[in-house]
């Protein structure tokens, strides 16, 4: 729901943008895996030749689950 074929989908890339303007609705953005969300975007971004952090599942399955569980947090 959040990615597919080593991109964000609109919903995952709109999540993590809510999640770390959260505070602006009186969330606490710790709550919802925002600085390690946060950490797993910037790898993908830096990754530009889609050789190391763009290609690894586990990465991707890991952003997956807590991007599900901060939703499923509200």
């Amino acid at each position: 729901m959040w990615s597919t074929k080593g991109r964000w989908q609109a919903a995952g890339d709109s999540l993590a943008r809510f999640i770390r303007s959260s505070k602006l609705f009186g969330l606490f953005p710790e709550d919802y895996h925002d600085t390690s969300i946060h950490a797993i975007r910037q790898q993908f971004i830096t990754d530009s030749l889609n050789k190391g952090a763009r290609m690894d599942a586990a990465l991707w399955a890991k952003a997956d689950i807590m991007l599900t569980d901060a939703f499923c947090g509200w």
